[in-house]
């Protein structure tokens, strides 16, 4: 558990933990110099429960990286991040341990919604990991309170980059190219919502061009184990989805300069924007939001 300025949510996070049905883990605490009582409560708590130790940052590392060196401090088979602003359910760590444990190669656990298909938990090869997530829906969005993963599996693919949005899902991206995951029940963490969070106030226009060339770039890596022709479509559809994006901040949003500024973060030109375009965006709304953009 990695913190910084938490005091009001700090608490609930720490007994959740040290609550679960499953007791054979140790907390680590890292506090990332909090200016507020977030470290006095980690220490509280951990006085009277052994499980639990405690470090303080020397100088603020930020998100990603302090989850690298919480990690540093692990000792276990696998690596359970949860926020501390989030709530574990007292089923939960019991649900990831004996899903993982029923995969031994996977290296990382997922918990998503309900799968039409199959009942959880179940293991997915890497194509189909990457199928799922560029050709359906988005299997690899979930945030690291949602996930588990193998500490080996962590340490050999070098931990987070210390990339900020997108750091989660370029380290799943990274594992799933190369190993089986795990999907369990979405149902094992509450996900608190709060004004503090860096959703909150995070720049949406630099986070969609971010995501979109992190995808792109996964798409072209040597380890992506899709087709040629799997990697082509992919990448269509990820244009048609920044396409939206774009026509959503320079029409709907009426932010034209929003627009353009999606459209170079992304290395995208208008030709590249008209050619994404499809039969589900009417011809005169096109024609309207193409018109705006020049403008």
């Amino acid at each position: 558990m990695t913190a910084y300025n938490r005091e009001k949510y700090v608490a609930d996070a720490i007994s959740s933990v040290l609550n679960c049905q499953f007791s054979d883990f140790e907390l680590i605490f890292v506090d990332d110099c909090s200016t507020d009582r977030t470290a006095e409560i980690a220490w509280r708590f951990s006085a009277s429960d052994p499980r639990m130790k405690v470090y303080i940052n020397e100088k603020n590392l930020g998100d990603y990286n302090n989850r690298n060196r919480a990690a540093s401090f692990a000792s276990g088979k696998y690596i359970k991040y949860l926020d501390s602003d989030d709530y574990l359910y007292p089923h939960g760590l019991q649900i990831m341990v004996e899903s993982m444990e029923r995969f031994p190669d996977a290296a990382v656990g997922l918990g998503r919604p309900s799968d039409s298909a199959r009942p959880f938990p179940f293991r997915m090869e890497p194509v189909e990991v990457y199928r799922q997530h560029f050709l359906g829906h988005g299997v690899l969005c979930v945030g690291p309170s949602g996930t588990i993963i193998r500490r080996d599996r962590f340490i050999e693919a070098g931990g987070f980059s210390g990339k900020r949005f997108i750091g989660d899902e370029e380290f799943w991206l990274k594992l799933a190219a190369k190993h089986p995951i795990v999907l369990f029940q979405q149902d094992s963490i509450w996900y608190r919502r709060h004004t503090q969070q860096e959703y909150a106030y995070a720049d949406f226009t630099a986070y969609s061009s971010q995501l979109f060339n992190l995808q792109m770039a996964a798409l072209d890596s040597e380890e992506c184990p899709l087709s040629t022709n799997e990697t082509q479509h992919a990448k269509q559809i990820l244009k048609r989805r920044l396409v939206r994006g774009i026509l959503r901040a320079g029409v709907v949003e009426r932010d034209p300069r929003k627009a353009l500024v999606i459209l170079r973060q992304a290395g995208l030109s208008l030709a590249d924007l008209s050619t994404a375009f499809d039969r589900r965006i009417p011809d005169p709304t096109t024609r309207r939001w193409m018109k705006v953009i020049r403008t």
